[in-house]
């Protein structure tokens, strides 16, 4: 339902089980949002995977585009926790679940409270096959490319592998390794979005404010999202590398 997910993108609140306005973060921006409901109706996932949920704003586009093409299946990996232990309230990949389940996409989802480096082998040893994924968690260089390494072996010929914060330099040199991988390509980016001047500041403050966001608008910006397909299994032998 993309309109709910706009209206928490634009107010940065969601209203919790009680009625009451909580405040959000972590989540991603409208393009990037319609960036993966185009590449779910593409590629019209029966499966799909994702790595960091939290409120569930990425997970409600993702979701609305599956129940959109006949897609069956969302995994939701989280660390959690999805209660607090205090007062058994929802804490922040709950209240996600709950906005999942407020769109009705609760028979869409598949629920994880795990650290990604645990529930992906667990997938993988049941078996597990997906055809979209979209890597949003711990964003170190090697819990990215952890997450990658056991999306690869999941992931079928002609799906696709979405990063999300891509501009972060750790998820950034994951991409440019994924890229040497002979099964990979680039299926395409969200559209880079420009910095809007807003502020509450007055006289020199705001000026210098506005000074420094036209030279935040004229440097050079990358997307935030990008997605690699999968064109052909993965056959490096043991001792491929190539330098990146």
């Amino acid at each position: 339902m993309r309109s709910y997910a706009e209206k928490l993108i634009r107010s940065g609140t969601m209203e919790g089980p009680d009625g009451a306005v909580i405040p959000i973060n972590s989540q991603i921006s409208l393009s990037e949002g319609i960036f993966l409901e185009k590449i779910i109706r593409d590629i019209r996932p029966g499966v799909s995977v994702e790595v960091g949920v939290a409120f569930g704003v990425s997970s409600l586009f993702i979701c609305g585009a599956l129940k959109e093409t006949g897609g069956t299946r969302h995994i939701a990996i989280d660390l959690g926790p999805i209660r607090k232990k205090e007062n058994n309230e929802l804490d922040r990949f709950g209240l996600g679940i709950h906005n999942l389940e407020r769109c009705g996409y609760g028979s869409l989802l598949e629920v994880w409270e795990s650290p990604s480096e645990l529930a992906l082998p667990d997938l993988l040893r049941r078996g597990q096959r997906v055809q979209f994924a979209f890597i949003d968690g711990w964003h170190s260089f090697d819990h990215t490319l952890v997450d990658f390494f056991y999306v690869n072996k999941m992931l079928d010929v002609g799906g696709v592998v979405a990063f999300h914060d891509a501009v972060h330099p750790n998820v950034r040199k994951v991409i440019r390794h994924v890229m040497t991988y002979p099964s990979y390509r680039l299926y395409g980016a969200s559209e880079v979005e420009k910095p809007v001047f807003g502020t509450a500041r007055k006289g020199l403050e705001k000026a210098v404010a506005y000074l420094l966001f036209v030279i935040r608008r004229l440097q050079p910006r990358r997307p935030n999202c990008v997605a690699l397909m999968k064109i052909g299994e993965d056959e490096r032998p043991w001792q491929w590398f190539a330098d990146f």
